[in-house]
């Protein structure tokens, strides 16, 4: 497991538990959803990016693997990453806005977000040697 993988499991850890439903419907966008901008998986840390394309490309065939990380649409109604039976394909590295899908609400996100803010730079900083900017998807 790498740096970065062992720094997001730590802040993940400070999430409270969840269990997947398995249903899919977090993971789809309805019509009014869709139509009021909002966007599965997002905000996506870059951070959590590089940790995900670590995680695919180590655990599917290059393939899949090819397919899921060529995807560019910015707002898929459905996350690349729900399987046909509506589970998660990437559980083990899903990002902070998935594990507290219901969970959390805005005031306890934002201020978990800012008492963590550092920690995800940081640890991308560690691992990858450069800074996270603050361009779309970043926090």
């Amino acid at each position: 497991m790498s740096d970065l993988s062992c720094q997001l499991n730590s802040l993940y850890a400070q999430v409270p538990a969840t269990r997947c439903a398995g249903s899919g419907d977090c993971c789809v966008l309805t019509d009014e959803e869709f139509d009021n901008y909002y966007a599965t998986m997002f905000p996506l840390y870059r951070a959590e990016y590089a940790n995900i394309v670590a995680y695919v490309e180590a655990e599917f065939s290059s393939e899949r693997s090819g397919e899921l990380l060529a995807i560019i649409e910015e707002r898929p109604r459905r996350c690349p990453f729900l399987g046909p039976d509506h589970g998660c394909t990437i559980y083990p590295v899903r990002p902070l806005i998935c594990r507290t899908y219901a969970v959390m609400n805005h005031q306890t996100i934002g201020a978990e977000a800012e008492r963590n803010r550092g920690a995800v730079q940081g640890a991308l900083q560690r691992a990858t040697g450069r800074t996270a900017g603050r361009g779309r998807g970043d926090a």
